[in-house]
């Protein structure tokens, strides 16, 4: 007796705005992982938006694609590694992605100009949560390319050795109209200041980990944003 198919997730997009979703979130993947489910990509296909989750429990990552038609709704778990590299390799305009599901098995396909694809998606097993970004608290805007500034002229006096998760973390202060970040291995000690009224109110103060810095570079150098919001 055939097994019968069943289709879920089917979307169509703009080739270069799903790939850069997919960079962006692909950077907070591990490598390796005790827990392999980190080392992929959940892909949350809405009525007229595609959302792309990544994380590693200490960072998430919800990369939005908003010109997409979504013929299907649903959800697929998928390799993050090869998503990218196939979407990264082809020179296709546009993409098709359709999750096909065979008794215990599905597959994700995509199409595309040049080729072809089929990559394995992961069932039975749930996705660690993300949470979004809330709405229901003030935030501060500052322009993309002076926030990757600050980070760039701070981050290298972060402790190498880690000898402290203190000195081995970005120091960050919002607050009398200024955003400050800071880091200091013991022995030499960067500092970069921003000043707007925005940044006025209650202080808030916090030691970010080096690996979350790390992370954040790597989402900035590949997306590039206008603007980062900061609650």
């Amino acid at each position: 007796m055939e097994t019968s198919v069943q289709t879920a997730l089917n979307l169509h997009c703009d080739r270069d705005h799903l790939l850069a979703a997919i960079q962006a979130a692909d950077a907070v993947v591990p490598s390796n992982s005790t827990k392999p489910i980190l080392t992929n990509l959940l892909l949350d296909a809405k009525k007229d938006h595609l959302e792309i989750v990544a994380t590693d429990l200490q960072v998430g990552l919800r990369s939005i694609v908003r010109k997409v038609q979504v013929s299907g709704s649903g959800q697929a778990v998928v390799q993050a590694r090869q998503l990218a590299v196939i979407l990264k390799e082809s020179s296709s305009q546009h993409a098709t992605l359709l999750l096909e599901g065979r008794g215990d098995q599905s597959l994700l396909h995509i199409a595309l100009s040049d080729g072809d694809y089929q990559i394995p998606a992961i069932i039975g097993e749930t996705f660690p949560p993300v949470s979004f970004f809330p709405s229901d608290v003030r935030s501060i805007a500052i322009n993309g390319s002076r926030f990757e500034e600050m980070v760039r002229q701070t981050v290298f006096a972060m402790d190498k050795d880690r000898t402290s998760a203190v000195l081995s973390g970005m120091y960050v202060a919002i607050g009398g109209g200024e955003l400050v970040m800071a880091a200091t291995d013991g022995k030499v000690l960067c500092e970069a200041i921003e000043k707007r009224e925005e940044f006025s109110g209650e202080p808030i103060q916090a030691v970010i980990p080096a690996i979350t810095i790390s992370h954040l570079q790597r989402i900035l150098g590949t997306t590039q944003p206008d603007q980062i919001d900061l609650v």
